[in-house]
This record gives structure tokens, C-alpha cells and sequence, in this order.
């Protein structure tokens, strides 16, 4: 019985060999790598990127098979390997894959590869010059790259090209290195229709339409330059063809067609606009005096927080340097530029900076010598309303509302009014223009007038001069009843000592709407209107003023 039992033991263990030889087998072919002769299909990427997928009949898998053949197995991999590019082989069959590392190049005496083990082998030179005649093998030739197109920063990807090149055997190949497209590509950039290739073409044609479909130019590329309107038409849909030729310094010949959109943005510039120029038509020339404001403006910016600005030497309003604030106005950037009455008059150079590119404009100041008043109010009238405190409490005043918000632009390209009537029922005349030196007759103190003082029959209109939107209306010792509107951009005009006021904070109002009544308030002998321009909290001449002549918005 114990017999039969070792029996049917030894028959199941019999039973289930074929099994287990069947899984040792598996494991084994698992764990061994995938040659070329066992490959189903193989993948050839180059040092580019490209890959290319073929079975493992193809001739470049034969020529891979052929390679390994005759190649010499080395105790080491040469030390230039471990920083060199190489192709990489993937031989695949069904779900196993092994990896293998070719290090080929124009110098076909020195090309190795490298196998799943890191095991390297020189490949015998003549496999080596046969590789370099396949397609595969383009990328290591700087004539297999078509020319490269750009304008600007942006490099422009070609609709179709065709692309032939002579190999180190002396063979034409084709090339298919360079991206294409189908669609038509929008590209931004600032350099117009400036285009540049990295090889000059033997024929480069363009045809140039508008936005709406107009035929702007159609020909060589050497007639285009200024013969579109970039500003006019910032939209455009180009069509062009290149052909190259081969020569003794290229080897390589082919054609190239492009189909895309340039939206161009207009290059940075600064310039500056005098205010007053032409302010006059009956003067030839009006010079640029303190007190007088510069219009800043700017084309090609898109953030003006990045716009910076030094004057050289430093321009100055009560020892601090005056510094323009830009905003945004559709494509341009505007900013004021004030001077005051201390300004010193020279020749300033504006170094206007964007994107790390500098900008210089030139600004001339004359001298200007201003005249001096006798202010006739009473001592008492002076010593309650101009006082130290009095004075700081207003200056205050002045600050907050400079501080405040002027994105929005209200005024427009004429000039700024007076803020008081010509009429002969008024009969207004200066008492006392900007800048001019007063001397408080009763105290003997002295002062700069910051506006202007107009004779003015009291309780007569008070107009606004341009524009713009109520800021503040209030009362101060020094200033009286005042108003102050917020013309745009830092632009404020103040009106004091005024009487009746029909205007509310918030209030937008119109060039010549009244705001007010004159009146007597504030440090004031009556009769009197006073008008006042700032830029931010920079008096600047408030008469005869034209901010910006010939800017357009």
C-alpha cells in the first residue's frame, strides 16, 4: 500500500513539470532584453525629437541588426558619452521593451552605442557613413534645417515648405525638421512688417491685406518698407513665399509659404507737447516758462507702472523733485508735466524709461521774472485767516486731494477757461497774476500767489474752467468757502474766498457751468475772484493755459 502511495506522489509531481519548466521559461524571457531579431517593431527618436516608429523588417532595423554585428565590444564607455546626445532605440515586443543608446555623428570614426547594460561598442566606421545616409539621420546636418523666419521675438511657423539637403556621401535627402500648420496663426509684436531669416532667400514675395480684406501690397519684400500704414492698419493678414537656392556655402536648397495674422502694437515712444504752443496764432514763438505745463505722451506701453522718469538736473517745486504720473488713454499714455513759478529755468534732459529701454527728451525753460503786489486787507482779516495754523490746515487739504483717484479723463484739447466772465456787466480785470510776490501790507508778510486774483463785482458768476468732476467743497480760515474739480489725470482747479456755492461733491460738470458765487471768505478784502490750477499738489499758471495743443485723444 505504501508503494502505490509514493507512486501517485511521483506521477503528480510529473504532472505538473511541464508547468513549472513553462514559468522558469517566462521568467527567463522576461528578464532577458529584446534584440532586433526578436523585436516585433522599433522606435528611433533622434536627438530632436522626432520619432520614428517601423517594424523589424524595415531596412534601418537591418542596418541597426548589422551595426550590432560588427561592432567592438569596449572594457569602458569612452568619457564623452556621459555629456553627449544620443538616439535613443526602443526594440519592442508586445508589452516588453529594451532601450538602447546610439551616439552617432558626422564624425563617423568615433560613433558608439550603448546597451541596456551600459555596455558600450564602437561601431565599425562604414555602418556608421551608411546610417548618416538614411533619413534618420538629418539631424545631425545644419542644412537639413530650413531657414528660420522671424519678426521680432515671434518665429514664424510656415503653412507648407519643401526642404532637400546633400549628405556626407554626396546624396540629395529630404528633410521634414521644421513644424508646419494649417491653421492661419496670429502673431503680436512690435517691429511692423520688419521680417528676418537666418539665410537670406533668393526670392522673398508678400501680399499684404487689411483687416476687411484690402489689398494693401503685393510684391517684393525689399518694396514694403512704408508702403503700408502700420498705424492706420494694425491688423494685418499676410501671405508670403521664399525660395533658396544651393550655393557653395549651403548645401541645401527648398521653398516655404506662410499664412498669418500680425497684429502690430506700436513701437515705445515718448514725446513731450509744449503747453504752450500756439496759444497765441499771433506770436511766431511763446516760450516755455515756469509755470508752465508739458504734456507727456506716450505710444507702445500697456502697463504704465513700468514707465519711469528722471529729469537731469532734477526738476523741483519747493525742493522736491517733480515727477510725471502716466495713464492710460486707449493706445496712448498721457501724463502732465508741471512746472512752477521756483522751477529753475535751463535745459533739462527727460530720461523716460520702458521695458529697460531708455527714451530722452529735451525740455527749455526760460527765465521768467515775476512782479510783485501789495495785498491791502486788514491786520485783523490777516491774522485770522493767514496763520501758520491756518496756512498748514490748507496745505493739508491740498495733499488729501491730490492723493486721490485721476484715472478718468474729463477735460478735453481746448483752453482752459478763466472761471470768470468777460462780460461788461462784470468788468473783471487781473488784480494779481500767478507767481507774482505779495506783500501783506498790514504785516509786512510776504507770500507767492498760487492762482489767480481777478477783480470781480462779488456775488458774480463762478465757471468752471474745463470739465470735470466735484472733489471737494468745503470751508478752511485760509481759503474761504472753496471748491476743487478733478479735470483728469491729475489736474485740479481751485477756486476760494467764494460766496454761494451750487455745486456737491461728486457733481460732474461741464467747461463754463456755474459752480459758485463770488463772495469775500477766507484771507480776502472782497471784490475778488481767485482761480487756481495744481497738478497733483504743483500750482501751475492758471491763465492763457493750453495743456496739450495738437494731442488728439
Amino acid at each position: 500500500m505504501k508503494n502505490n502511495k509514493w507512486i501517485i506522489a511521483l506521477l503528480i509531481v510529473l504532472l505538473f513539470v511541464p508547468t513549472y519548466i513553462a514559468i522558469a521559461n517566462y521568467i527567463s524571457l522576461s528578464s532577458s532584453p529584446v534584440t532586433v531579431e526578436k523585436a516585433s517593431e522599433l522606435t528611433v527618436s533622434d536627438t530632436v525629437g522626432n520619432v520614428y516608429t517601423v517594424n523589424n523588417d524595415s531596412s534601418v532595423a537591418k542596418l541597426l541588426e548589422k551595426i550590432g554585428a560588427g561592432a567592438i565590444k569596449l572594457s569602458t564607455p569612452p568619457d564623452s558619452l556621459s555629456s553627449a546626445d544620443y538616439f535613443k532605440v526602443a526594440y519592442k515586443d508586445g508589452n516588453r521593451s529594451t532601450e538602447y543608446r546610439y551616439f552617432f555623428s558626422l564624425n563617423t570614426s568615433s560613433v558608439y552605442y550603448t546597451d541596456p547594460d551600459g555596455t558600450a561598442y564602437l561601431i565599425a566606421e562604414e555602418d556608421a557613413a551608411e546610417f548618416l545616409e538614411t533619413k534618420y539621420a538629418q539631424c545631425l546636418y545644419a542644412e537639413a534645417y530650413l531657414p528660420t523666419l522671424t519678426n521680432g521675438e515671434n518665429l514664424l511657423v510656415p503653412a507648407e515648405y519643401e526642404w532637400a539637403y546633400k549628405t556626407a556621401g554626396g546624396n540629395n535627402m529630404g528633410a521634414s525638421l521644421a513644424e508646419t500648420t494649417d491653421k492661419q496663426v496670429a502673431y503680436t509684436g512690435k517691429n511692423g512688417l520688419e521680417f528676418n531669416f537666418s539665410r537670406e532667400p533668393y526670392t522673398f514675395e508678400v501680399s499684404v491685406k487689411s483687416a476687411d480684406g484690402e489689398l494693401l501690397y503685393n510684391g517684393d519684400y525689399a518694396g514694403l518698407a512704408g508702403a503700408v500704414d502700420t498705424k492706420k492698419h494694425s491688423v494685418l493678414a499676410i501671405n508670403a513665399s521664399a525660395q533658396w537656392l544651393g550655393n557653395e556655402e549651403h548645401m541645401s536648397s527648398g521653398t516655404a509659404t506662410y499664412n498669418f495674422v500680425l497684429n502690430i502694437e506700436a513701437a515705445t515712444e515718448f514725446f513731450i507737447t509744449l503747453s504752450a504752443e500756439n496759444a497765441d496764432a499771433g506770436n511766431d514763438y511763446i516760450p516755455f516758462i515756469p509755470g508752465d505745463v508739458a504734456m507727456l505722451s506716450a505710444t507702445g506701453v500697456k502697463d504704465v507702472s513700468k514707465i519711469s522718469f528722471k529729469a537731469e538736473p532734477a526738476l523741483t517745486h519747493g525742493g522736491k523733485e517733480i515727477t510725471p504720473k502716466f495713464y492710460l488713454d486707449g493706445a496712448v499714455a498721457y501724463a502732465f508735466l508741471p512746472t512752477a513759478y521756483d522751477t529753475a529755468a535751463g535745459e533739462y534732459s527727460l530720461i523716460l524709461g520702458y521695458e529697460g529701454v531708455n527714451y530722452e527728451l529735451k525740455l527749455n525753460i526760460e527765465a521768467k521774472k515775476f512782479g510783485t503786489n501789495v495785498y491791502d486787507v486788514t491786520k485783523a482779516v490777516a491774522e485770522a485767516t493767514r496763520t501758520a495754523e491756518t496756512l498748514a490746515t490748507y496745505d493739508n487739504l491740498v495733499k488729501e486731494v491730490a492723493s486721490g483717484n485721476f484715472g478718468t479723463r474729463y477735460f478735453d484739447g481746448t483752453l482752459i477757461g478763466t472761471g470768470v466772465s468777460k462780460s461788461n456787466d462784470t468788468g473783471y480785470s487781473v488784480k494779481a497774476g500767478y507767481g507774482r510776490t505779495q506783500t501783506v501790507k498790514a504785516t509786512n508778510d510776504k507770500f507767492v500767489l498760487e492762482g489767480v486774483e481777478y477783480y470781480l463785482k462779488e456775488g458774480s458768476d463762478i465757471y468752471a474752467v474745463m470739465g470735470g468732476k466735484v472733489v471737494e467743497v468745503t470751508t478752511t480760515a485760509y481759503a474761504g468757502n472753496l471748491i476743487a474739480i478733478d479735470h483728469g489725470y491729475g489736474l485740479i482747479s481751485w477756486y476760494h474766498n467764494l460766496g454761494e456755492t451750487s455745486v456737491s461733491k461728486g457733481d460732474v460738470i461741464s467747461k463754463g457751468d456755474v459752480i459758485a458765487k463770488s463772495g469775500s471768505t477766507g484771507f480776502t478784502k472782497g471784490g475778488l475772484a481767485y482761480v487756481g490750477l495744481t497738478v497733483f499738489d504743483v500750482p501751475v499758471c492758471a491763465y492763457d493755459f493750453i495743456w496739450g495743443a495738437g494731442i488728439e485723444f
